[in-house]
């Protein structure tokens, strides 16, 4: 009995120590394998990253070749790039100062043009002072020539005072020096042309030539010079401003030729046609003369 029961103790005892000791072994295969996978996994990674280091390696070779292979050229390209820039620069700088150059002769030019065309045409203005009811007013007058004779032409509002003809006009010369007097049926004015008439053969214009008219219209952008008497120019010769056609207004042509108090009847003359535009003059009833219109004759 004694013994049965000993056997039994023995073999729960045997049991137990088999149970703990195969777990043991069990848990310890465990490890193995995954030490073993993952030995595995460490040795593709390594054999990655050595692949990809070859291939950088690969990629660093074939750029240092394609440096030492296209270097040269790329340095020679930029080298001349930068010749023909310096050589362009150069180029530039002798057609900016040839075209200063240029500039200037045509500016010189210009005022050599504008200085015969107002010697030319200075002959042609004379100041106007014209006299109603004991008062004064100043203007100029430019000479026409009509069926063969000379008057004088001027804007309709400086023969007209508040819509009656002025009494007499004195007609002097740059200088102001006393010409002659025109009074009345020798002066007329029509406000539907803009134009008033001063009939006199006592002007000198033994050595004058029949001026001319400007026959076709003046595009936008042309020159244009204006030669009259204005109260604040030149007191002992003809004023001259210059401009050109900005536009134009009913029958007028716009101008940014500077045109003052004064400046009425005086002449327009077209620069590039050598032509007698028109007259500066008002487009309406005032004294303020800077609007800068001319009524075409």
């Amino acid at each position: 009995m004694e013994r049965t029961y000993i056997y039994s103790i023995g073999g729960v005892v045997l049991l137990f120590f088999i149970l703990i000791f195969g777990s043991e072994i069990y848990r310890t295969y465990k490890i193995d394998v995954r030490l073993e996978t993952t030995h595995q996994e460490l040795i593709l990674l390594k054999e990655t990253v050595e692949k990809v280091a070859s291939d950088v390696e690969v990629l660093e070779r074939a750029n240092s070749a394609l440096d030492a292979r296209f270097g040269e050229e790329i340095a020679l390209q930029r080298e001349q790039f930068d010749e023909e820039k310096e050589n362009l620069t150069s180029q530039l700088g002798e057609l900016s100062s040839a075209l200063d150059t240029q500039s200037e002769q045509l500016d010189t030019i210009a005022a050599s043009e504008t200085s015969l065309l107002v010697a030319q045409w200075q002959p042609y203005v004379y100041r106007l002072v014209c006299h109603v009811d004991g008062e004064k007013s100043k203007g100029s007058a430019t000479l026409e020539n009509s069926n063969n004779r000379w008057r004088l032409v001027t804007s309709a509002h400086v023969l007209e005072e508040n819509g009656v003809l002025v009494d007499s006009c004195d007609v002097r010369d740059q200088s102001g020096r006393f010409l002659t007097q025109v009074t009345g049926s020798d002066m007329s004015y029509d406000n539907e042309t803009g134009i008033g008439i001063l009939k006199t053969s006592e002007l000198d214009t033994s050595e004058l030539a029949v001026p001319q008219v400007c026959e076709a219209e003046p595009i936008i952008g042309d020159r244009v010079i204006t030669l009259g008497y204005p109260g604040i120019g030149a007191d002992d010769s003809v004023t001259v401003t210059e401009g050109i056609i900005s536009g134009f207004d009913d029958d007028f042509y716009v101008t940014s030729a500077k045109i003052e108090e004064g400046n009425s009847g005086g002449v327009a003359v077209h620069v590039k046609d050598n032509c007698i535009l028109g007259l500066p003059t008002l487009v309406i009833t005032g004294r303020v003369e800077s609007l800068a219109r001319i009524l075409p004759l």
